[in-house]
């Protein structure tokens, strides 16, 4: 999820050339530019998540088309290799649960007493 600050926040900035609007959807982000040429052009932005997300698609899909013909478009396939390898205990964050190798750990300290 983005929030519709930061995304506003992001837009006045002026990091991205040609960048006018931004829309945030529950789950999308639209960007909207002036025109688009054959340079390069990159946008850069953060998606929070609000619940625990592990092992989602490792691919995902971005699309470009001209707002007002919308069936000439361009569409990719990225991969998303960071949060496709996350095991769900590793964002879970709870210690409610026994078994879980990473928060519910304790090492084992052998003491020996000699009286």
């Amino acid at each position: 999820y983005m929030h519709k600050p930061d995304m506003d926040k992001y837009i006045y900035s002026r990091q991205v050339p040609r960048l006018q609007r931004g829309r945030v959807h529950p789950k999308s982000a639209v960007f909207m530019f002036d025109y688009l040429d054959t340079s390069w052009l990159c946008v850069n932005f953060t998606v929070q998540r609000w619940f625990p997300v592990a092992n989602i698609t490792r691919f995902l899909k971005a699309k470009v088309y001209d707002y007002y013909i919308p069936e000439r478009y361009k569409e990719i396939i990225y991969e998303d290799f960071d949060l496709y390898v996350l095991n769900i205990c590793e964002v879970c964050g709870s210690y409610q649960c026994p078994y879980c190798p990473y928060f519910s750990f304790a090492y084992r300290i052998n003491a020996q007493w000699i009286i």
